[in-house]
């Protein structure tokens, strides 16, 4: 039954990533608000979901968890991803629920990245991502270039892309000869 237990407390991780009974206020004025579409809150909890797979299929595989106890705990991780979220876009800063909020001060910049959008953080803090697409993407891209350059000086850094060693280019095989 230890199974059980640890999959209970990654369960209530995952929970209280996105929900917290008594959570955090939310100071600044509103400026606006982005909601999580389904596959913006599984990116959000993706880590925590295949960690959480990983655990119930060697659980399945090894007999400890039957089958009931693996839909009943698959039920509970499809219910944490319905659980709604939201980026809060303040005067003071920026807030996903009411689990975490960050200040603007914390950040120097932001930058894009395929599934999310990074604000970059000043020395001695963490970046905080955004898992945004589509039109949220724009919605926040929009929210943060206005806050952080009013407030910061914000800048647009796009990560360079990486330079490919000479060995690794594609060269002209044989059979393409000049």
């Amino acid at each position: 039954m230890a199974i059980v237990a640890l999959l209970a407390v990654m369960l209530a991780i995952a929970a209280m990533r996105v929900f917290l009974p008594i959570g955090t206020r939310i100071p600044g004025r509103p400026l606006g608000e982005v909601t999580l579409s389904w596959r913006e809150r599984l990116l959000l909890q993706r880590t925590n979901m295949y960690l959480f797979g990983a655990v119930v299929l060697l659980g399945a595989v090894s007999g400890a968890l039957t089958g009931p106890l693996e839909l009943v705990a698959l039920l509970a991780a499809f219910a944490i991803l319905t659980i709604p979220a939201r980026y809060r876009f303040t005067s003071e800063g920026i807030a996903l629920n009411n689990v975490v909020f960050r200040a603007w001060s914390d950040f120097s910049g932001f930058r894009e990245e395929r599934s999310a959008l990074v604000l970059e953080a000043v020395e001695g803090q963490r970046e905080f991502r955004l898992h945004v697409a589509g039109a949220h993407r724009d919605a926040a891209r929009r929210a943060v270039a206005r806050v952080l350059g009013e407030h910061v000086g914000a800048h647009v850094r796009r990560r360079p892309r990486p330079a490919v060693p000479a060995a690794r280019r594609r060269h002209p095989g044989p059979a393409c000869k000049e």
